[in-house]
């Protein structure tokens, strides 16, 4: 299968995943691989003025949602895999790939499917069955504390609103198997949209799904 033709805008978030080598753990420790990703993530924001929106580090694979008022998605991407394996194989000795292949991309352009995917994103290690609540997961920027990374979700589709701080009993409620399914299917797209039945019409839909972005900061 040909590879996605990269879109560059500033306009609509992508949301962001890679996995380990052979889908294996990650052969770092999760708590210096979380710093290692924090440093680098940093610098997303320094270098290439990147705005995350949130990010979940799992065992073999990472979710981050990420926007580009420069356009550089690439540049960034490219920054990103290099140096997380650049010194990830310094700690360890290794030379081997530390990433199994390219990362995969899906724009978000509708403010429904992004909240839902900040949720899915948050969600992955209670899906996982690691936590029972997003709020226990230690390697999630959901709980990095502001004070030190300076990072609180923010209502990219309205700018002029003050940060926002998510509402986690919203985030605690599961999805219903269905409406996971579509966003899993929507992810793999260019541009995230509800899978199409046979007569071209949305077998399943996120509109007018109920979401709680939470409270201003």
């Amino acid at each position: 299968m040909p590879r996605k033709i990269l879109i560059l805008t500033d306009e609509a978030p992508y949301h962001i995943t890679n996995r380990s080598n052979n889908k294996e753990n990650f052969y770092l420790e999760m708590p210096f691989l979380w710093t290692i990703f924090m440093d680098c993530l940093e610098q997303l924001k320094i270098q290439f003025h990147c705005q995350i929106h949130s990010f979940v580090l799992m065992s073999n694979h990472y979710h981050l949602v990420i926007s580009t008022p420069r356009r550089n998605i690439g540049e960034a991407m490219k920054y990103l895999h290099r140096e997380v394996a650049r010194k990830s194989n310094r700690e360890t000795g290794r030379i081997n790939h530390f990433f199994g292949g390219r990362y995969k991309w899906s724009l978000i352009d509708r403010e429904d499917y992004y909240w839902n995917c900040i949720k899915y994103v948050f969600r992955n290690p209670v899906r996982a069955g690691i936590c029972k609540n997003v709020s226990e997961y230690r390697f999630s920027s959901l709980n990095t504390k502001p004070n030190k990374w300076n990072w609180i979700l923010c209502d990219w589709y309205h700018p002029e609103r003050p940060l926002i701080e998510p509402d986690r009993d919203w985030l605690n409620e599961p999805f219903t198997t269905e409406v996971e399914e579509i966003i899993q299917r929507g992810l793999r797209r260019r541009q995230f949209s509800p899978p199409k039945t046979r007569d071209g019409k949305n077998s399943a839909t996120l509109d007018g799904m109920q979401y709680k972005k939470g409270t201003v900061t």
